[in-house]
């Protein structure tokens, strides 16, 4: 199986519930970050950045006013590019696994994670990671690498994903 294990799929099948139990079930071996949503009254106003290492901070939010914006969220990059960045950093040195949630538009705004990202990639460390959907130039080269495997999660494959994602790390 490939070093480096990549979950794709439409937004809201599971991605990061997947990876956050896998890393729960996983936590002396994995060490990186999961993105969350942040959500007032049933309405989704934001996300922010979790590390393994218990740091978390408002990455974007629909009121934020900020150079980088994505959709109608304003993307805060200094925290990608302090905790998120230091998490990834820290897996490096430290554990088994680098937990990557997610590689999409917010976080690809950012050179820094670009460049911490394919270090982890070239690393002999396995690395996990959500990566959206839809393609663009740089998604479609880190997908096709030789040493990445993508699984599609659906909301009908969730336990099937969450095995062979076991397995992967067991192996």
């Amino acid at each position: 199986m490939a070093k480096n294990l990549f979950i794709t799929g439409f937004p809201g099948v599971g991605k990061t519930s997947l990876v956050i139990e896998i890393a729960n079930e996983n936590a002396q071996k994995i060490g990186g970050f999961y993105t969350q949503e942040i959500r007032q009254e049933g309405i989704r106003k934001g996300f922010k950045i979790c590390t393994t290492y218990g740091q978390q901070e408002i990455f974007a939010w629909k009121s934020l006013k900020s150079d980088y914006m994505v959709g109608s969220y304003g993307v805060n990059l200094s925290v990608l590019e302090t905790i998120g960045i230091f998490s990834l950093l820290e897996a490096l040195k430290n554990k088994q696994i680098i937990l990557i949630d997610e590689i999409g538009k917010m976080e690809l705004l950012s050179e820094k994670f670009k460049k911490v990202l394919i270090e982890c990639l070239n690393s002999p460390k396995k690395v996990l990671a959500t990566i959206k959907f839809t393609p663009d130039e740089f998604i479609n080269t880190i997908k096709n690498r030789a040493d990445v495997k993508v699984l599609k999660l659906t909301r009908d494959n969730f336990e099937v994903i969450k095995k062979e994602v076991q397995s992967w790390i067991n192996n």
